[in-house]
């Protein structure tokens, strides 16, 4: 019974240990694609600032400021990653939701990238951990970026109000026009690794969606052949 016992807990203990090293293995993989996105937002801004530097330098220093706030967002996240794994966010503060929305959005220097408010003067207040608010935003724009491939196919993204569990809440919603997802493929996508694209990790959805549901929102995926793909991205607003 004794030789039993130490047999059931060393293989207790080993898938512990085998749990504890595929969560690391997911944090520091899903920490690499992050700082990827905003190494390529550091580099583009650069990038067109050196393009700048010369006929319009007042241009070049406004590009530079905003490689530089992607550097300190680069800073806050790798002193936030450990929430992911957490129940709640640390740092909540109240933000005005489309200033963050229309900020990541510039930083990525896309010109498909269309904004649309109802109604226009709409702009709401909602308490978060801004750093993993825009981590979101962040990687679900750039989810829609890689799904389309081209960058004269427009990404339409959308902002207004709807309810969640019957509390107001801010709905926001990005839709490509990149391939298609059957069912099937829908019930996978939010599966680590298990993506259609070449050269993604196929864990963005999973860091979206970990910080929205930190913040008590609600993900959803709806795609169809005639209508895109369109990411929901639902956060309950300040009561």
């Amino acid at each position: 019974m004794e030789r039993l016992a130490a047999l059931s807990t060393f293989i207790k203990d080993k898938h512990n240990y085998q749990m504890a090293h595929l969560f690391m293995s997911y944090l520091a993989s899903g920490l690499a694609h992050e700082m990827n996105n905003i190494f390529t937002a550091i580099l583009g801004n650069i990038s067109i600032a050196g393009i700048y530097l010369q006929k319009n330098p007042e241009k070049a220093a406004e590009k530079l400021a905003d490689a530089e706030k992607a550097i300190m967002r680069a800073r806050n996240l790798m002193s936030r990653v450990h929430l992911l794994s957490t129940k709640k966010p640390a740092n909540k503060c109240p933000i005005l939701l489309l200033l963050v929305l229309k900020d990541e959005i510039n930083l990525l220097n896309n010109t498909s990238i269309c904004l649309k408010v109802d109604p226009e003067e709409w702009n709401p207040q909602i308490e978060c951990d801004e750093e993993l608010f825009r981590a979101a935003i962040r990687n679900a724009l750039n989810n829609a970026i890689e799904a389309t491939g081209d960058a004269e196919t427009p990404i339409i993204v959308s902002a207004g109000a709807t309810t969640l569990d019957g509390r107001p809440a801010a709905l926001i919603t990005i839709k490509n026009w990149g391939d298609s997802m059957s069912s099937e493929e829908q019930g996978s996508y939010f599966i680590p690794y298990i993506t259609k694209k070449p050269k993604a990790s196929g864990l963005g959805l999973n860091i979206i969606r970990a910080a929205i549901e930190l913040h008590g929102g609600k993900l959803q995926l709806v795609s169809s052949p005639q209508s895109g793909t369109t990411l929901e991205l639902i956060f309950p607003l300040n009561s």
